[in-house]
């Protein structure tokens, strides 16, 4: 289980909840970065975060996106969140519509890659669509996946492994 999440991008617990520590939260940006050229999917998870307190946007999503080629899925979740925070900021309804379509094809995609605890996230951010607002978000989706995995593969990276552990299943009230 503790394996699992953190090939996933989430922060390790130990049976009784405890948090495993790794230390990447006090490298310095200089030391992350050089980890990011090594292909350090956390390395990148953690400039995201950063990047995302500090108002960066774009550099956040860039990190996640990274990390998530890398096979982290808890990323994309997290470009979900951003597409549904400009959601609720938004005022403009058909900038909204999009936003809050985008954020659902990045959480269809992280459920397609066997993360359940997105389940938790579009309940959260449940939206009511349309049966064609489905297929588009289900396309879109499916376009991100593709996207993706072609630039995992063009790194010499195989297919994505989106199993969830029974454990995972069973924590989460699946099984």
């Amino acid at each position: 289980m503790l394996e699992w999440q953190s090939e996933r991008g989430y922060a390790s617990l130990l049976d009784d909840g405890t948090p495993v520590i790794y230390g990447y939260e006090e490298y310095t940006d200089q030391t992350l970065l050089t980890l990011v050229d090594q292909a350090d999917p956390k390395a990148m998870q953690i400039l995201g975060n950063r990047s995302y307190r500090a108002g960066d946007v774009d550099s956040a999503i860039n990190y996640y996106y990274g990390a998530a080629v890398l096979g982290y899925s808890k990323p994309i979740i997290d470009i979900g969140n951003i597409f549904m925070s400009k959601y609720y900021k938004e005022n403009d309804l058909d900038k909204k519509r999009e936003l809050a379509l985008t954020a659902h094809a990045w959480f269809s995609l992280a459920e397609n890659r066997g993360d359940i605890q997105v389940k938790f996230t579009k309940k959260m951010n449940q939206i009511d669509f349309s049966s064609k607002e489905r297929e588009l978000v289900k396309n879109r989706s499916s376009e991100l996946y593709k996207e993706l995995l072609d630039k995992r593969q063009a790194l010499g990276f195989g297919e994505y492994d989106n199993s969830t552990p029974d454990a995972i299943k069973k924590l989460y009230g699946e099984k």
